[in-house]
């Protein structure tokens, strides 16, 4: 819901567009948005698998923004009908504002917090060392 007031707060103008009072507020909230929104979806879905399938998860996380970000491009000229304007650039941030509300409310509808008991990574004591405890390139010096 951040980001979409992010999107909110920028205001273009043809009459004297001005960066740091007219877009820069608006990016930085849409900035500090995506972040506190990505980072704890992120963990959510890396946290819902096995760790063993953790790298499919994030191979199917990163083709999944990868085409939303793809399709949101697409959809430009749609929600702009026509070149892009004033009028229309408004109403692009309106309706993807408007999705990222939408969004939010169904994430926060859908999204269960079921605590999953932490299992103990196995231990690889071998992997990267000499003898038990002392890593190769320090083993000289102790």
């Amino acid at each position: 819901a951040l980001a979409g007031l992010g999107l909110l707060l920028i205001r273009p103008s043809a009459h004297g567009f001005n960066i740091f009072t007219q877009l820069l507020p608006g990016r930085i909230v849409l900035a500090v948005g995506l972040v506190v929104t990505i980072t704890p979806l992120t963990a959510l879905n890396l946290s819902s698998v096995e760790p063993a399938r953790s790298g499919i998860a994030s191979a199917i996380q990163n083709a999944v923004g990868r085409l939303s970000a793809l399709i949101a491009v697409a959809c430009i000229g749609l929600i702009a009908a026509g070149p892009l304007t004033d009028a229309s650039f408004a109403r692009l941030l309106q309706v993807s504002a408007v999705l990222f509300f939408t969004g939010a409310v169904i994430s926060g509808l859908i999204t269960t917090n079921s605590a999953i008991a932490a299992k103990r990574a196995p231990q690889l004591a071998t992997v990267g060392r000499d003898r038990f405890g002392a890593q190769p390139a320090l083993a000289g010096c102790a």
